[in-house]
This record gives structure tokens, sequence and C-alpha cells, in this order.
């Protein structure tokens, strides 16, 4: 995806620059089939310019990249490099083809007749928006490879370029759709009295196609960063998650083994700097559980502060949602036993050979040496702390502790919430009180998890291709204010000789343009991200994060900052374009036969 998404917009970048190279020699090419040249000379001509052109362009890149890229030889680049010339050459001479075979009548006419549709085209495009609309739903039941005869697991390009081809599909609907709005615009300017309004989608309505182009590439790179933003963010957020689902909070203190267990009272009272929140608990890793007599199995079992423990994790990205069970006090007496047993949460997996069990049933665990009964209040499928894919039992530790009566079990486990620094102190504290302890850092299992080189390839690739993205739009859209300056510069001429003021051609500028940029950006961003959400299914990014069942993330902050860069990058084209059409001279821009 990261990979196709670029070419996608380079494709429709060279495509731009075809239409306005043909839109900046209509002249030319109707001056020489005015003289006697015929189509096939002009064709041919336009065939020797792109090969020279995008030939050299592409023997210039492919000569960069093997000096710049040190890897190993491979005949591919070759062929790619001739592909992307070959591509380049036959866009920028069938930008020059309808000039060429249209009717010297029609050559010399500064707009085009308004012709319907033609029906060929309207199938292909239908036909775009079909492949674009099953590529998606393929992609959302089968994911980005497939498996082929000797199975092995490959990436389908058609899977992998559902981005592309969705920001084609609706840019298509979007073009079609396109001169409703600005006609609705162009009748409520009709009602003001000002002209800018007015001439500014009068130039939008005669010009459409100069604008199609941006407009189509400005959607199709909003889409393909709205896109890259939702998996970055959810990939990054997942990794979050999953440390949080690893450890179980910023920091878990282990007691080492049932010695060390005594040394655990005086941390779990000592004051640690930089500590915000504590939960003690304790952990049983193999607890035997029993829903059917005879049966030997076991679970992990884990005895958590409810409250203290919803202290530490205040703020992280995983839902604890204690039910009522656990917030109540223990009963004076007679914990743990059929008449008042202790509110429980079993995963959903049970461990072997075990009966069905629903909420309300009971169900015996052996706890260190005492068998407790305990009823289940709940079923989940993961816990922040253990294993996924692990059995396990969460209970409150007060009901625990009072259960064992005059005789309750120390903690065997702490839970810290606090930033990166309080690891030290807490290395301190654990010296200073000798005991025998291990620290896991969340931290640390979430650098390992973003580090992983997978993973990191990935974010960085989308990172690399976005801003490659961008690049390609900003080509195109500098590129189509520089090759129309000359027309805008004699439109403003005519325009200067009847009054118009500097401000207002500023104004006029905006006009000609915000449009485009309003009915491009805000589909692109809501295609990318509803392409992300659809596709979720079939991207995978379990394998990336490290945990299963985390949902995407849209992280509105960095969507704003990529909208507002793509706006930037418009600003600044169309400061450019105007800065170029106000240079031009009244007398040079009003003389007859400019080229």
């Amino acid at each position: 995806i990261a990979a196709i998404g670029p070419f996608g917009l380079a494709c429709g970048a060279i495509a731009m620059v075809a239409v306005l190279l043909a839109r900046r020699r209509r002249a030319t090419l109707a001056l020489a089939r005015g003289r006697g040249a015929s189509g096939a000379l002009v064709l041919g001509t336009q065939l020797w310019e792109a090969i020279l052109l995008a030939g050299g362009g592409c023997l210039v890149g492919l000569l960069a990249a093997t000096v710049l890229i040190e890897a190993r030889p491979n005949p591919l680049s070759a062929t790619l490099a001739i592909a992307v010339g070959g591509a380049a050459t036959l866009l920028l001479l069938g930008a020059a083809w309808p000039v060429a075979r249209r009717p010297l009548g029609e050559v010399g006419r500064e707009d085009a007749p308004a012709l319907r549709v033609p029906p060929r085209r309207l199938v292909l495009e239908l036909t775009i928006v079909g492949i674009a609309i099953g590529a998606t739903l393929l992609l959302r039941s089968r994911g980005l490879t497939v498996s082929g005869e000797d199975e092995v697991a490959r990436a389908d390009p058609l899977l992998a370029s559902v981005p592309v081809l969705s920001g084609l599909a609706a840019g298509i609907v979007a073009l079609r759709l396109y001169p409703l709005p600005i006609r609705a615009l162009g009748w409520l300017a009709a009602r003001r009295r000002d002209i800018v309004p007015v001439l500014g989608l009068r130039t939008i309505g005669r010009q459409r196609a100069a604008a199609n182009l941006p407009l189509l590439v400005l959607m199709l790179t909003a889409a393909f960063g709205a896109f890259s933003s939702v998996v970055a963010s959810s990939l990054d957020r997942g990794q979050v998650v999953a440390s949080y689902r690893t450890v179980g909070a910023d920091y878990r203190v282990e007691a080492a083994g049932i010695g060390g267990i005594g040394g655990f009272a005086g941390l779990a009272d000592a004051v640690i700097p930089g500590v915000e929140a504590m939960a003690t608990g304790m952990v049983v890793p193999s607890a035997q559980f029993g829903t059917v007599p005879n049966q030997r199995a076991s679970l992990f079992l884990e005895a958590v502060d409810p409250l203290a423990y919803e202290a530490v994790l205040a703020g992280a990205p995983v839902d604890l949602a204690w039910p009522g069970a656990f917030l109540a006090d223990p009963p004076a007496d007679g914990v743990g036993t059929e008449a008042r047993p202790i509110p429980a949460i079993l995963s959903d997996r049970l461990p072997a050979a075990s009966a069905g069990i629903a909420p309300g049933d009971t169900f015996r665990i052996n706890v260190r040496g005492q068998p407790l009964t305990f009823q289940l209040v709940e079923r989940r499928a993961n816990f922040p702390g253990i294993r996924e894919g692990r059995t396990f039992a969460v209970v409150p530790f007060s009901w625990v502790r009072a259960a064992f009566g005059d005789r309750p079990p120390p903690p065997s486990e702490l839970w810290l919430r606090g930033a990166t620094e309080v690891e030290g102190a807490l290395a301190s504290a654990i010296a200073e009180l000798r005991a025998s302890a291990r620290v896991v850092s969340r931290y640390d299992a979430y650098a390992e998890i973003r580090d992983a080189p997978f993973g990191s390839a990935i974010a960085t690739g989308f990172t690399i291709a976005l801003v490659v993205a961008a690049a390609y739009m900003a080509l195109t859209i500098v590129g189509a204010q520089v090759l129309s300056a000359a027309r805008r510069a004699r439109d403003l001429a005519y325009l200067r000789t009847l009054g118009i003021s500097q401000s207002q051609a500023a104004g006029l500028s905006v006009v000609e343009h915000a449009p485009a940029v309003v009915l491009a950006l805000i589909p692109g961003v809501a295609l990318g991200v509803g392409v992300a959400i659809l596709c979720e299914p079939g991207l995978g990014l379990a394998a990336f994060v490290g945990a299963s069942g985390v949902p995407l993330y849209v992280d509105w902050p960095a969507l704003a900052a990529i909208v507002a860069v793509l706006v930037v990058i418009m600003a600044a084209a169309i400061a450019l374009g105007t800065w170029l059409a106000r240079r031009a001279r009244l007398i040079d821009a009003l003389r007859i036969g400019e080229d």
C-alpha cells in the first residue's frame, strides 16, 4: 500500500503536467495545423518530444538510483524504469491527441464545446468504480496476502492498491458531481453586487478541465494521507495497548519466589519518589481449577485490589470496567464457601476437560493449599498483565485475604504508575529494603514492540510514502499554476484595463481555487478514514501490534496537521501563480498572437 500510493499519485502528476502542456501549446498546434500540418505530423512531433523528456528523465533517475543506493544489481530496476518512461510518454502523447485530431474549426476555439459524455467513457469510469468496490470487499474479507499453489502467502497487488483505486473512484464521482455545487455557488454569487465571485466561478465553469486534475490529485493525496495517518496512529496506539496488556501497568514488581514475599510488605508501604499510584495483589501462576469432580487442571490466578488498580491504570488505553460485585466489601465470615463465594472474572477459554460455566455458576480453585469457592460474574478475552491466550481468573484481593481469616496471604505483586524516571528510584528502594523482586517496565516492553523490524518498517514506509505523495501533489499544483500563468496573466490584464484592483485580483485567485480545495480535502479525508475502517479486518494490524482486538484509532490532531500542510502547499502554489500573473505587462498580455 505504501509503495502503490505514491506511484498512483505520480501517474496523476504526470497526467496533470501532460494536460497542462497540451493546453499551453494549443495555439502552437493550431497554427501548425492551420499551415498544413497533418494530425500524424503533429503527433509525431509530440511523440519525439515526449521520448526525449520522459525517456531522459527516467534514464537520469535510474542512473541516480543505481549510484546513490547501495544494493545488488537487479534487472527489474531497468524494466520498471522503462515502464515508467513508456507510461509517461503515452500520457504526454495522449494529452495532445484530442488537439491533433480535432477539426480546425474547433481547435481555434478558446474553450472546447460542451459535449455529452461519451458512453465509452462512462463505461470505463463505472468499471473503475466497480473494481475499486470489489477490491475493497476482497481486502476486507481476505487480507493483503493470498496463498498460491505452493501454499506460500504472497501480497496481492490488486488488494494493495485499494487506497489508490478507492481514491480514483471517489475522484471520478467527485468530478461528475463537481459542476453541481459550482452552479449552486454561481447562482448565489449572481445575487451579489460585487464582481469577484461571479468572475471566479465563471472561470471555474469554463475551465473545468484545468481544475479537474488538480482536484483529483489533491483528493488522492488527502485520502492517502488520511489512510496513512489512521494506520500509523492505530499501530502506535495498538503497541501502547499491547505494552499494557503485557505488563499490566507502567511497572510491575514481582516477588522472586515464595521466599521473597516477606520483603514486599515493606516495599508496598515505602514512599517511592515519582510513583503516582500503587496497587497490591497476589499471583498464583498455576492454581488448581475444577468445575467437575476429579478434574486436574490449572489456570493463572490474579487477585488484585480493584480500586487501587483502577487508579494505577487511570488514563491508560485499556478499559477495566469492574463488575459491581468486585467493588463490594467482603462479608465478615464464611468467605470462599458455597454460601458466600468470591466473585471472579474468567477467561473466554477454560482449561481442558472443564464443564460449561455461565455467569452465576460456582467453581473451585485451590489457592495456596486452601480450596475456595468462586462465582463467575463475567467472561473476558484478555486482561492487562496476563499473556494473551492464557486461561486466567481475576478475583478481588480483599476477598481472598478475608477467606484466609487470621493468616491472610501477603502480597506477591505490585503494580505502579509513574514516568520512566521511576525505575531508578524503584531499584534503589528494592535494594534498600533488601527485597527479592523483579521489576518489569512497560516502557521497555513498548520500546521492544515499537522497534521490532517488521513493525518499524511498516510505520517508516507509510511516513516516507506520505512525504513522497505530498511532494508529487506539490509538483502537480505548482506545475498547474506555472503552466497556466500565461492564461491567467492575459485574463488579469483584461480585467485590469476594466479597473479591477490588486485586492480584487487576489480575491479572484481565492475564489477560483477555494472550491476545489474544499471539495477535494473534505471528501478525501473522509475517504481515507472510511477505507481504513472498512478494510481494517483485512489489514492484519495485529501482527504488527502484538495484540489482537485493538480497534483502529483516528488521530484527529494528526489529520488536522496533514490538512493544514496540504492547504499551505495549495496557498503557496496559488501565491506563486498570482505573482507570475502580476509580472506580465498590460501591453504584452493584450498583444494578439502571444505565441
